[in-house]
């Protein structure tokens, strides 16, 4: 794990390296400490009884004091910009707050791989639109159906809706560059609006009932 901290001559230490420059290892092998902060973090953490967790926060506050010391000593220009005792209490506040910050499970980014999937979605249906000379229409002007041509279904809504519905998508337009898509509420209305919002994985099923032309039958990025 690491523990970044900003200094303020623009250098950046890791409160938990665990190399001869680290905090761990100055405070056990110069300060004589027996227990190393990384420890103590973990500690803090799971003990449950207060008392025992301000004894705990104590020597985490002396480890970062003897730390801030350590570094000062070595740095005299940044002996000018701060004193020791305001880094001290910078160190001990980086690594308590670290300490009460609850500790969840990693994982995988998900919402950024939604959304790469949602921007090459996007770029596929911009594709295929202009194959199409720029707009592709599911139904006619007036709502009518058109021959071979199936109008697709989508969860969708714009930003006056409280909510998302199923929506039967008319027409898709690139104008300007950006991507316009066009359609009605399923169940209860039949006028023509823009729709800003789409669900996740829907754009696809709009690509779906876009026709391969001669000159182009493939948009996969």
């Amino acid at each position: 794990m690491k523990l970044l901290l900003s200094l303020p001559n623009g250098e950046e230490i890791d409160l938990f390296d665990e190399g001869p420059n680290g905090m761990d290892y100055i405070c056990q092998v110069c300060g004589e400490y027996d227990i190393p902060v990384s420890q103590l973090i973990e500690d803090y953490q799971h003990e449950p009884d207060e008392q025992k967790r301000l004894k705990i926060a104590d020597e985490i506050r002396d480890q970062a004091c003897f730390f801030a010391g350590e570094i000062a000593n070595y740095d005299e220009n940044l002996q000018q910009m701060i004193g020791w005792d305001e880094l001290a209490e910078q160190m001990y506040q980086a690594l308590i707050t670290f300490a009460r910050t609850k500790r969840t499970m990693k994982h995988t980014d998900f919402y950024r791989k939604y959304r790469e999937i949602e921007a090459q979605e996007r770029e596929e249906l911009k594709k295929a639109v202009l194959a199409h000379g720029g707009e592709f229409r599911f139904q006619t002007e007036n709502g009518g159906g058109i021959e071979g041509i199936q109008a697709p279904i989508v969860m969708a809504g714009d930003s006056h809706w409280e909510t998302n519905c199923d929506c039967y998508i008319t027409r898709v337009a690139i104008v300007n560059g950006f991507l316009e898509i066009y359609g009605y509420d399923k169940e209860y209305g039949n006028k023509e609006m823009r729709l800003d919002d789409i669900e996740f994985g829907h754009l696809e099923y709009i690509i779906d009932e876009i026709p391969e032309t001669d000159e182009v039958s493939d948009v996969t990025t």
